[in-house]
């Protein structure tokens, strides 16, 4: 968390096989997704490595995950 209301985190929604960045600005009581879209490959899952550098600006680098 950047402040007692706004953070971001890495998370991987129930019906998803990559991670996504989500973002909260009420103090975790609800999470936007913010992640880019892009093409689904369902042989091969995305984990995403973050970086939170203040209310803007995130670094993320994405690599291949096992799908189980």
């Amino acid at each position: 968390m950047l402040s007692i209301s706004s953070g971001w985190a890495v998370g991987k929604p129930s019906t998803a096989a990559d991670d996504h960045i989500l973002r909260t600005s009420d103090g975790g009581r609800t999470w936007a997704d913010v992640t880019t879209s892009e093409p689904v490959d369902p042989q091969t899952a995305k984990k995403a490595t973050a970086f939170f550098r203040g209310d803007r600006t995130v670094w993320v680098a994405y690599s291949a995950a096992e799908v189980p």
